[in-house]
């Protein structure tokens, strides 16, 4: 882990995600956010006091008190989203900010995006954690790593393919990287597409390593960056 963790900072200097995340909620001042995969809560704080932060996780260990309009929901994001428990807290507006980080699994990471889509607008912007592997080794589908990004990258090959009008960017902040998607607001009601789905699986690391500056576009680990992507 600790020479994972060295590498990372190597490549990626500057400010890390969570940085990044406190960015966007200081630009956007979302009225509700939604996190997929809450851990120990950290990220969470990082919301405005005057924001519904929702948070999905079915084994959150969460250290410290919530923010006051936080909402914890123990269960599987396919469990919520089937649930839809953002009905009532989405009637009057759309969804702010969403940052999803729960299953190292670019197929869970799609259906994750699938289900905030019915409550996203043009504005809204999605985050997805861990776009930027370090290297072949901690990418694998099965953990054999305690640093580990799965192939969460293929996810952003998916979206692009599938929804061709989204504007991405990705930022390379450490450890592993986060991508934000935004204009969903015309095709919410889309549905995963199966035949992509299994062309998108079947992309392996050298892949990656070819085409991962286009897919990804990369940007500036700057908040000057970020706020040219949210205007």
């Amino acid at each position: 882990m600790k020479r994972h963790d060295a590498e990372a900072e190597r490549r990626f200097p500057g400010p890390d995600y969570r940085q990044v995340l406190r960015w966007l909620h200081e630009h956007l001042r979302p009225r509700v956010y939604v996190e997929i995969g809450v851990l120990r809560g950290d990220t969470m704080l990082l919301a405005n006091p005057d924001t519904v932060a929702v948070g999905v996780d079915p084994a959150a260990d969460v250290q410290a008190p919530l923010p006051r309009n936080a909402r914890l929901f123990r269960m599987t994001s396919d469990d919520f989203f089937q649930r839809e428990e953002l009905d009532a807290i989405c009637a009057s507006d759309s969804l702010g900010l969403a940052f999803v980080d729960g299953l190292h699994l670019f197929e869970q990471v799609i259906r994750d995006v699938h289900g905030l889509m019915d409550y996203a607008g043009p504005e809204t912007i999605v985050a997805l954690h861990d776009t930027v592997p370090l290297n072949a080794e901690t990418s694998t589908r099965v953990r054999r790593t305690e640093f580990h990004t799965g192939d969460v990258w293929k996810a952003v090959v998916y979206l692009r393919a599938h929804w061709p009008e989204l504007r991405v960017l990705t930022i390379p902040a450490a450890p592993t990287g986060i991508t934000l998607l935004r204009g969903f607001g015309a095709r919410q009601t889309a549905t995963p597409d199966g035949a992509l789905l299994s062309r998108i699986a079947a992309l392996d690391w050298p892949y990656f390593e070819q085409h991962h500056t286009r897919f990804l576009n990369l940007g500036l680990n700057e908040q000057a960056a970020l706020h040219s992507f949210c205007q």
